[in-house]
């Protein structure tokens, strides 16, 4: 992973730098968190939730907006989740979950200048969250 120092958020959209990261991690497996979704549908929040129990937390992509940029706290909720047809443009980390505010705890990659100290309380069926949900299990 690359630092904000490193490769800092102009605010404009592109495609990722080719730049080789500080670490090495080497994966001993990885996997979808709702085999029936895919990479290219949003998993089921009950095995998105079985997931984080077993594996920590896991990768995830969100529709990211210009009110989504701009969030400083609460539950973020703009956007329905679209089940059909959904489009992300963002990978983040889901670290947890909160039923009682029906939303994930996302973290994300901005540092800790956005949002509640770099993370979000997301609703669970906003802006596309939960799409291509994967776990992974790192070499030790």
């Amino acid at each position: 992973m690359m630092s904000a120092k490193q490769y800092p958020d102009n605010g404009q959209n592109g495609p990722c730098p080719n730049i080789k990261p500080d670490t090495k991690v080497e994966l001993t497996a990885w996997g979808e968190a709702d085999d029936g979704a895919g990479l290219f549908k949003i998993a089921d929040e009950k095995k998105i939730k079985e997931a984080i129990v077993k594996y920590g937390s896991v990768s995830s992509c969100v529709n990211v907006t210009t009110l989504f940029q701009h969030y400083s706290g609460g539950v973020f909720n703009e956007t329905p989740s679209d089940y059909s047809n959904p489009s992300v443009n963002h990978a983040i980390v889901l670290v947890g979950w909160d039923d009682s505010k029906k939303a994930w705890l996302l973290r994300n990659s901005w540092g800790t200048g956005w949002g509640e100290k770099g993370y979000m309380w997301i609703d669970m069926k906003s802006n596309n969250i939960g799409f291509g949900t994967t776990w992974c299990v790192a070499k030790k």
